[in-house]
């Protein structure tokens, strides 16, 4: 893979089609001509991995949500050093699959997320132990979007920190990367 980091107000809505994956880490607002092509995009096989965190504004994926598997709801942050793991992981799936074994991704400690609503034909992938979605895939059109309610990066847990990471980034760019 080839990577090119953006921040959300310097991209191009023109230039999405140039890639076959878009991966948005807690990107804060999103302009409404960039969540309507990116919607476009997936519709017309693209595919996209949306990670929240503390910079997430819910009300910017309104013309995003059409491709969206789940509805952010309220961000979610623990109090005084508690924190929730990730547990219900489906380890057929090819982005947990090399889990099985050790089934370690319980070790991470999450401190923020967004409860969200999955949509009727989206595929839970994996929960907090609070029973809210972490990971959750869905299709429009020919694209797929992977939602994870909490962020990629070091802000709402320590994923990041652990061993677990590198793995879990490379299987689920590998599997969201992949174009039939």
């Amino acid at each position: 893979f080839t990577f090119t980091v953006k921040s959300t107000g310097s991209v191009d809505p023109t230039s999405i089609s140039e890639y076959s994956l878009v991966v948005l880490n807690d990107s804060g607002p999103i302009s409404p001509a960039l969540a309507d092509t990116l919607a476009k995009f997936v519709e017309a096989g693209g595919q996209v991995i949306v990670s929240t965190g503390p910079r997430t504004q819910v009300d910017s994926f309104s013309a995003f949500q059409r491709v969206m598997p789940a509805t952010l709801r309220e961000a979610v942050q623990t109090k005084g050093g508690d924190s929730v793991a990730i547990t219900e992981v489906k380890f057929d799936h090819p982005v947990f699959e090399v889990f099985q074994e050790s089934g370690r991704l319980a070790s991470a400690n999450v401190i923020g997320y967004f409860r969200s609503e999955p949509g009727t034909t989206a595929a839970v992938l994996a929960r907090f132990e609070d029973g809210s979605p972490a990971l959750v895939e869905g299709r429009a059109g020919k694209g797929r979007v992977m939602l994870f309610t909490s962020s990629l990066g070091p802000s709402w847990n320590d994923l990041p920190l652990t061993p677990l990471y590198l793995p879990f980034i490379h299987q689920i760019v590998r599997y969201a990367g992949a174009r039939e």
